[in-house]
Parts: structure tokens; sequence; C-alpha cells
């Protein structure tokens, strides 16, 4: 990333892209306990098409974008996704952060567990 520092454990990052490109950038958090997000992906499509992932300390940046509509999609493992659109124009900063909400079914998140037979066990199964 740009200019992107590892923060953990704070919960600001106060750096930023310089204002001379044009870029989105912000925080991905917990909705529930305000805890940063690391590795969720985030993804711009419109003008441009980009994907990157949040660092350790859940902060994102995409830098030299195209003036347009970037429709930005943020997914994480245990977390529902969530959207945003952002008009461009001109070169300057946006800020977008998220807070996403954890899934309910987030426990059920895993790999499934097979049987000695290489058969998957459902749920409720012993």
């Amino acid at each position: 990333m740009y200019q992107a520092k590892d923060v953990v454990g704070q919960d600001t990052y106060a750096g930023g892209p310089p204002t001379t490109l044009t870029a989105i950038h912000g925080i991905v958090t917990d909705a529930l306990t305000g805890k940063t997000i690391k590795n969720a992906r985030t993804r711009c499509k419109g003008s441009d098409k980009r994907t990157i992932h949040t660092n350790a300390s859940g902060y994102y940046e995409l830098i030299n974008l195209r003036d347009g509509i970037c429709k930005l999609t943020v997914e994480a493992r245990g977390y529902k996704d969530a959207r945003a659109k952002i008009v461009i124009s001109g070169k300057g900063t946006y800020e977008q952060n998220f807070q996403l909400e954890p899934r309910k079914d987030r426990h059920l998140l895993r790999w499934p567990k097979r049987t000695k037979t290489g058969q998957e066990k459902k749920p409720d199964s012993p």
C-alpha cells in the first residue's frame, strides 16, 4: 500500500494517501466490537476494477483511480458483505470506512468435517 502503516492496536489510522492522488481509503471494522478486520477483500468495480486486502490494521487503499463511479464491496470471512458507491471526479482522496456485521452462522464457516470414509458430516451428526 502506498502509505499504509502497521498500527496494530490503535483504533484509528492517521495516514492516508496524498491529496495529489486520486484514491479511496478507509478502515474496516467489526460493527459489534469496533476491532479492525485484517485480510478483508475490498473490490472496486466501475471505471476501474481493482481488488486489495486490508492490512493488519484493517486499512485499505486504492490509488490512481480514474474519474467515474466505483462500486465498492468489502468481504471478510464470518461477516456480511458491505457495499458503497463513490463518484470520483478529479484528483483527491475519498474516505470510505466500513463496519461489517458478523454473520449469525459464522461458526459454520469452517471446512466441513469428514467421516472415515471421506463423506461430509452434517452439522447435527455426531
